[in-house]
């Protein structure tokens, strides 16, 4: 922003998320304090940029200063407003592509899903990739069950540009659309072996809703970051750091690494690739029993012939695939898996009887006036497991909803950075030293001064006279 408005350079000097996820932020500034020319005004009281992003935001907005918790709070509006569309987008597109029931199931398990919940929560890149990527599988269904329109043509082309302008990874979902308008020509008659679905998505690959779509895409992804179509391409890529490169981090997520110091990986260093994907962060993003469903529905999907029992396949599959052997593992990397295991998870809790072989025709044909022989014993059994499949579908949707519930409740409740933020301002003593682990550049909320506690590094002057919160352990300490 300060080089936007004072050299006329918005480039964010950041590949490792898109240009859309730091527009975000700026707009949002701007529409919360007076807008563009207030912005400019305030940028013109910093000699640099250092001074303006150390000196501008603080708790109150003055006339030298804007309110970062109230920054922060507008962008928590912003990702919860995403949010709700996900959910909302979630639920029309089950319902598309199986029932109105279907569509029911998938808006409550995307509204209690802990993985959602957390971008929705807070603003991060993930709070528009989740969008975008719902978007797109809600564009992906309506190319899968009628024949391509503008609407959902235009819909997949701006979805696939949202999804590239805020992380570009979730780029590997695109295989999903050529199977979406692959799908469509199957149900409508198209022979469904194996060699000839192969040709059938080959020709999807290649045929006008598929190329007008990445058209869209192409036009839309420019307006989103116009460097691109300058008369210098290349300026957009340099003076970027190697930690905020996007090619570089991704290199990087395939090493090993070591640090001094126990960091979020550390649990996972010795684990066997995707792994901890599969039996930790999935579940925990969705639930357990709700995941479980889910991974029924992507085995179901792999088994049947017809490649819409197949879109939670190529929705799920392709983000999987790509963050299994990464050497960092947390849930964000998951979450482009979970729109689609979600529609996977409703079609199944939606209509459990599914799992239950067809029934085999009857040897006695009806007899004249209609009248049928009783039930045998196995209508009954088949009776008795549907209402038993039926009643745990039930309770696998109400012990989501429970456990979303508790996790929301749980933000009711201080966070415990707040709470040993007040009881340093409250007990500590002048010439304190406030020691923190290596990791205490995740503590924003002691890092920042919002606990009145003060930031001073050690090898700061006023260490001598005032406290300071250490960003590593001292070996002396």
């Amino acid at each position: 922003e300060y080089r936007g408005l004072t050299r006329g350079d918005f480039r964010p000097h950041n590949t490792a998320y898109g240009p859309l996820v730091f527009q975000l932020v700026i707009a949002t500034k701007w529409a919360r304090f007076g807008g563009r020319d207030a912005a400019q005004a305030l940028v013109a009281r910093y000699p640099n940029e250092g001074a303006y992003v150390t000196q501008a935001f603080t708790t109150e907005t003055t006339a030298t200063t804007v309110s970062l918790p109230d920054l922060l709070h507008a962008l928590r509006l912003l990702a919860g407003v995403l949010g709700a569309l996900t959910i909302l987008l979630l639920g029309l597109t089950a319902a598309r592509l199986e029932t109105s029931r279907a569509g029911a199931v998938a808006a409550t398990l995307a509204a209690a899903s802990v993985g959602l919940f957390q971008v929705a929560h807070f603003f991060t890149a993930e709070s528009v990739l989740v969008f975008a990527l719902a978007l797109f599988l809600h564009a992906c269904a309506a190319l899968a069950t009628r024949r391509a329109s503008v609407t959902s043509v235009l819909e997949a082309g701006v979805a696939i540009a949202l999804i590239a302008a805020s992380k570009g990874p979730g780029l590997v979902c695109l295989v999903a659309l050529p199977a979406a308008i692959a799908s469509h020509r199957q149900v409508a008659g198209m022979p469904t072996s194996w060699w000839r679905r192969s040709v059938s998505l080959l020709r999807a690959g290649l045929s006008a809703p598929m190329l007008l779509s990445l058209l869209v895409a192409v036009l839309a992804y420019a307006a989103l970051n116009p460097w691109l179509v300058s008369s210098d391409p290349a300026a957009y890529f340099r003076d970027i750091a190697p930690n905020r490169s996007g090619a570089a981090l991704l290199a990087l997520q395939f090493n090993e690494r070591e640090f001094s110091f126990y960091d979020w990986r550390f649990t996972y260093n010795d684990s066997l690739p995707f792994w901890p994907h599969v039996a930790t962060l999935l579940p925990y993003a969705l639930g357990g029993p709700a995941c479980l469903a889910a991974y029924i529905a992507l085995g179901r999907g792999l088994g049947r012939r017809a490649s819409l029992a197949r879109f939670v396949v190529w929705g799920a599959g392709p983000p999987l695939l790509l963050v299994g052997g990464f050497a960092v593992v947390t849930v964000r990397y998951v979450l482009p898996a979970v729109p689609a295991l979600i529609l996977g998870a409703a079609s199944l809790l939606a209509h459990p009887q599914r799992l239950l072989p067809a029934p085999a025709p009857s040897p006695h044909p009806g007899r004249p006036g209609g009248s049928q022989p009783p039930p045998g014993r196995n209508a009954t059994l088949a009776a008795s497991l549907s209402f038993a499949l039926a009643a745990l579908a039930v309770g696998i949707v109400a012990f989501t909803c429970a456990r979303g519930v508790a996790y929301a409740l749980m933000f009711r409740q201080p966070d415990p950075r707040v709470l040993a933020g007040r009881y340093l301002a409250e007990h500590g003593e002048r010439r304190d030293v406030v020691v923190l682990e290596p990791e205490g550049s995740y503590s924003a909320v002691l890092n920042d001064d919002y606990d009145l506690v003060g930031r001073v590094l050690p090898n700061y002057p006023a260490a001598s006279g005032g406290r300071w919160v250490a960003n590593s352990v001292p070996p002396e300490a």
